[in-house]
């Protein structure tokens, strides 16, 4: 009985179809005596076919249709798709349109690391099953990332023609370049966006996972806590105060998380950051 007692206690898992990642996501774990010793995590996209689809199409056909691959970054795919047709056909990109793409560059970047950070990265780091079961303790958080992501669709709509899969990119130039007054009309939504790209570098900074021996409940339970601190501090000058509700019921799915709790400490990163990185 004795040696039975101490023999090795081993565990495998295996987690399929996880959501919130580019294509299809599959997690293998092997537990030996409550120490993860093997984790391996495999994310498979099948394919599209676009590289067919694009054949004997004009390149502006081409630029159109590449912006499908993605709803959330099609401007890479556009940029890419023009500028290879450009350095095919030796064609010169007027300085203004080159500055008018680095915009619509942007307003990508804006409304994609707003989407990730928010809604698919914070739910995992804080202990929620999805940004909605998060909005019900930090609500007035998840406003602002919307308000931060609508910004960014915003620039795409202007100089895209639309947030989703734009329509104005052209080897050569854009179909269509917005007016100054359309312009100008950025300046606000974006002074805004900087406060509110300060604050999630702030709230960002102060995630960490870190072994605990709390249970699960109890983990997600502090975690929470701190968490509605941290997001409060972290608002803009002229946001309201954060408000808490009841916590939300962990999805049994989320269930791997108990291994490796998350938690939230403040870092010198967190105290220090003032500004956004450069790209």
């Amino acid at each position: 009985m004795a040696k039975a007692e101490a023999a090795t206690r081993e565990h495998n898992f295996e987690v399929v179809g996880i959501a919130r990642v580019e294509g299809e996501g599959t997690l293998k774990l092997r537990i030996t005596d409550g120490e993860v010793r093997e984790a391996r995590l495999s994310i498979f996209e099948a394919p599209r076919y676009f590289e067919k689809l694009v054949v004997g199409r004009t390149p502006n056909e081409i630029v159109d249709i590449v912006a499908r691959i993605c709803g959330i970054c099609p401007v890479a795919y556009q940029m890419g798709a023009s500028m290879a047709f450009e350095h095919l056909f030796e064609v010169e990109v007027d300085p203004q349109v080159k500055a008018l793409r680095r915009l619509f560059y942007w307003g990508e970047w804006i409304e994609s690391h707003a989407l990730h950070v928010y809604m698919l990265h914070a739910p995992d780091f804080l202990g929620y099953e999805s940004a909605m079961a998060m909005a019900r303790d930090h609500k007035h958080i998840v406003e602002q990332a919307l308000r931060l992501k609508r910004t960014g669709n915003e620039i795409m709509k202007l100089i895209g023609g639309r947030a989703i899969h734009p329509v104005a990119m052209r080897v050569g130039g854009l179909s269509r370049t917005p007016t100054k007054a359309e312009i100008e009309a950025l300046r606000e939504p974006l002074k805004e966006a900087l406060d509110l790209s300060k604050s999630t570098l702030k709230i960002v900074a102060a995630f960490k996972r870190r072994r605990s021996s709390a249970t699960p409940s109890t983990s997600r339970s502090s975690t929470r806590s701190s968490t509605a601190s941290t997001m409060a501090e972290s608002s803009p000058p002229t946001a309201s105060t954060c408000r808490s509700g009841a916590g939300a019921k962990p999805s049994t799915k989320s269930s791997t998380r108990a291994a490796t709790p998350s938690t939230l400490e403040p870092t010198t990163a967190e105290r220090t950051c003032s500004g956004l990185p450069r790209a």
